[in-house]
This record gives structure tokens, C-alpha cells and sequence, in this order.
């Protein structure tokens, strides 16, 4: 369950880290 909740916190830091990257490039 730890593992599967750390590739989990890991996709969302992904993603979230993605999402603004788009979003500043979408504000620029």
C-alpha cells in the first residue's frame, strides 16, 4: 500500500506541475 501510495503522490506532483506549466503558457 506505501508503494502504491508514493506512485500515486508522484503522479499528482506530475501532473499538477504539468497543469501550470500549460496554464502560464496559456497566460503568456
Amino acid at each position: 500500500f506505501p508503494n502504491h501510495s508514493k506512485e500515486f503522490y508522484t503522479f499528482i506532483e506530475h501532473f499538477m506541475s504539468d497543469f501550470r506549466q500549460r496554464e502560464k503558457e496559456f497566460l503568456s
